[in-house]
């Protein structure tokens, strides 16, 4: 009787194991995973670009910072995250002294991040985004709003799925 209860024990133990630390980990391409099959999502590039009406919106850089690591360049990840928008106008030029902020939103699960993202000019139309705090894995809609020159808001989303 003894080892009818101990097998079920054992059993839910086994199932409940995992070698996932709860670290920090991140893809927007990864085979095999969840993101690999997300058909939404952007995959991330130094440079990528989307309009946003007349304005381009370019991700020039990506940093995560991991409590017990410094700053990583590459590809927004689960936790917290930094990234630098370049803004062009119509002629191409770089556009300082725009209003820029950033909305996060995960639409499969109909919330946002915890966080408010913090925006700096940091001169030559380029804004450093951070804050960006990413809590969870899966589809992450960045939308980089801008406002300037007196015009109405301009917006381009950028979509991101995090494994982990």
């Amino acid at each position: 009787m003894r080892v009818l209860f101990v097998l079920p024990a054992l059993l839910a133990l086994v199932a409940c194991s995992g070698d996932d630390d709860g670290g920090a980990t991140g893809s927007t391409s990864g085979a095999g995973t969840a993101c690999a099959a997300d058909t939404r999502k952007d995959v991330y590039t130094p440079g990528m670009a989307k309009l946003a009406s007349d304005l381009q919106l370019q991700l020039v850089d990506s940093a995560f910072t991991p409590s017990d690591k410094p700053v990583q360049p590459g590809q927004v990840q689960k936790g917290m995250n930094a990234i630098t928008v370049e803004v062009l106008d119509a002629n191409k030029a770089p556009l300082d002294g725009a209003n820029v902020s950033l909305s996060l939103w995960m639409p499969d699960h109909a919330h946002g991040s915890a966080r408010t993202p913090k925006v700096t000019p940091m001169g030559g139309g380029k804004y450093e985004i951070s804050e960006v705090w990413l809590p969870m894995a899966g589809l992450w809609r960045f939308r980089i709003g801008v406002t300037a020159n007196g015009a109405p808001p301009k917006e381009a989303d950028f979509n991101f799925c995090i494994d982990g």
